[in-house]
């Protein structure tokens, strides 16, 4: 039997997030937020630029979570990155697709966004050699993330594989699973296409006024750089994204 060498596997990846974070840190961590919006419709519009004159790519809806640039001194639009019905917008062979959403990128006017205020809790995992299996705890919450080598077998199709650039190889390590206890609930997490973990920026977050946790990782092997996110909420349901803001 054939093991993988997870060591050496994650002496790669720590330097591959050294670079990541070099490169995204003032893109994406200093400039971004995650966001919901607040509109009397329950909806806002997304457009192909910044302004009423541009048309309509598509719609995000209350309660659905996304990416939102910083605003700029000289625009009342907000650049975005959220995820839409596949039957919503035009796709290609390309795109990028997670539970019959594709990814959408667009503006929305400043006045329909809400960012999530209370700021994101770094979470320290501690990774368990002989299983396999990252461990983590935060006020509230016990995380779980359980790792396996990829196989082609997995059968994932090729636009629903996030973390790689198959120009550039196939990917070598995915989220076999991932379970999380929150208070006396459990969540099991769906993690079907997430590959090239970097369990090292998971983050927690609580958000009061919707009353969910919000999970995040910056994963992927440099060029299929990606953000997965699950929303918890106390129904015992959960939610799950994808964003490639840049």
């Amino acid at each position: 039997m054939m093991f993988f060498n997870y060591t050496a596997y994650y002496n790669k990846q720590l330097i591959l997030l050294i670079y990541i974070l070099s490169c995204f840190a003032t893109r994406v961590h200093a400039q971004t937020e995650f966001a919901y919006i607040t509109d009397p419709d329950g909806y806002v519009n997304v457009r192909e630029g910044e302004g009423l004159k541009y048309r309509v790519v598509g719609r995000i809806s209350v309660g659905e979570l996304f990416w939102a640039a910083s605003k700029t001194p000289n625009s009342e639009w907000i650049y975005v990155n959220c995820m839409a019905p596949i039957s919503s917008v035009k796709t290609d062979e390309y795109d990028l697709i997670l539970d019959g959403r594709v990814l959408m990128s667009g503006y929305i006017h400043n006045s329909r966004l809400s960012r999530l205020a209370a700021p994101f809790k770094s979470v320290d995992m501690i990774f368990i050699p002989k299983e396999s299996r990252y461990e983590g705890l935060t006020d509230s919450i016990l995380i779980s993330f359980e790792l396996a080598p990829y196989h082609r077998s997995d059968s994932v199709p090729h636009n629903e594989t996030w973390g790689v650039d198959f120009n550039a190889g196939q990917p070598k390590i995915m989220l076999k699973g991932a379970h999380l206890q929150w208070g006396e609930q459990s969540f099991e997490l769906n993690t079907r296409g997430f590959y090239e973990p970097n369990i090292e920026t998971l983050q927690a977050f609580y958000d009061r006024t919707s009353q969910t946790h919000i999970i995040t990782m910056y994963n992927g092997d440099g060029a299929g750089y990606y953000i997965c996110a699950w929303q918890l909420f106390k129904n015992g349901t959960t939610k799950r994204y994808g964003f490639r803001p840049y």
